[in-house]
C-alpha cells in the first residue's frame, strides 16, 4: 500500500476530470465520509518496515524470507492505456531498489477476469461500475459474489447487515465509515480514483428545454426519454 503513488498518476491521466479517493466506495454516494484521510501514503521506507515486520530481510541485495525472494505478480488489463500503470511502474522500481520484484502481467480482460476469480494473482487492478447505494455486501461480504480478495470478517458482515436496515441517515453514515475503516485496516484493497463523465447534447437536433431539470450520476436524460423532444 505504501508503494502506491496514486496522485501523480491520476493527475497526469485525468487532470481535473478525476480525483484520488481514500475509501473503497464512490464519493458520489451521500454516505461516503467527506473527512476521509489517507490510510496509507506513498512512503518506500515505511513499506520496507512493513516487509521487515513480516519477516523479510535484505540479504545480498535481495529481500528474502525463508531463503526466497519477495516476488509479487499483479494482473492488469490494457496496461498501455490504463491510468494505474504509472503506479505499478513506480512500485516495480521501488521494489527493485529493495531487492524485491513486481511482475506486471498485461492481459486482456477476458483473461484477467477468470484469473482474478480463480485467485491466480497476488494483486490485480480492476474497476467497479457505479453503485446506487452504500451496500458493499457483494464486494466485501463473506458471501459476496465478487469478494475476489477473499477476506472474510464477521465484524464487516455484521456492519453490512446493520447498514441495510438503518433508516436514520446520520447513523447509517457512521456505520458505513466504520465498515470502510475496517476494510482499509485489512490492507486488502487500495481505492485509486473516481473519474468524472461528461454528457454532451446537440441543441440543433434536441430541444434541451425538455431535458430533466436536475441530473446526477444516477439520474440523467435516459430516465425521461418520453419527455424529450427533437427539433
Amino acid at each position: 500500500m505504501c508503494l502506491m503513488n496514486r496522485e501523480p498518476a491520476i493527475q497526469s491521466y485525468y487532470g481535473e476530470l478525476g480525483a484520488v479517493i481514500e475509501r473503497p466506495m464512490t464519493p458520489t454516494l451521500a454516505e461516503y465520509p467527506d473527512d476521509a484521510e489517507p490510510y496509507y501514503t506513498y512512503d518506500p521506507a515505511k513499506a520496507l518496515e512493513y516487509f521487515q515486520a513480516a519477516g523479510y530481510e535484505q540479504v545480498d541485495g535481495k529481500l528474502v524470507k525463508d531463503g526466497e525472494q519477495l516476488v509479487i505478480h499483479v494482473g492488469i488489463g490494457e496496461a498501455s492505456t490504463h491510468p494505474s500503470t504509472p503506479i505499478l511502474t513506480q512500485m516495480a522500481n521501488d521494489m527493485a531498489d529493495m531487492g524485491a520484484e513486481l511482475v506486471v502481467e498485461d492481459v486482456q480482460f477476458s483473461v484477467l477476469s477468470p484469473k482474478v476469480q480463480g485467485g491466480e494473482f497476488d494483486m490485480w487492478v480492476m474497476a467497479w461500475g457505479n453503485a446506487t447505494d452504500c451496500d458493499l455486501t457483494q464486494i466485501f461480504g463473506s458471501e459476496g459474489g465478487s469478494n475476489y480478495q477473499r477476506y472474510y470478517d464477521p465484524k464487516i458482515d455484521a456492519l453490512q447487515a446493520e447498514i441495510l436496515k438503518t433508516i436514520d441517515f446520520d447513523e447509517r453514515c457512521k456505520l458505513v465509515a466504520e465498515e470502510l475503516d475496517l476494510i482499509m485496516e485489512a490492507a486488502v484493497y487500495m481505492p485509486i480514483y473516481q473519474r468524472k463523465n461528461m454528457e454532451i447534447y446537440n441543441e440543433t437536433t434536441l430541444n434541451t428545454d425538455t431535458l430533466p431539470e436536475e441530473t446526477t450520476t444516477y439520474y440523467n436524460y435516459t430516465a425521461e426519454y418520453e419527455t424529450l423532444e427533437m427539433r
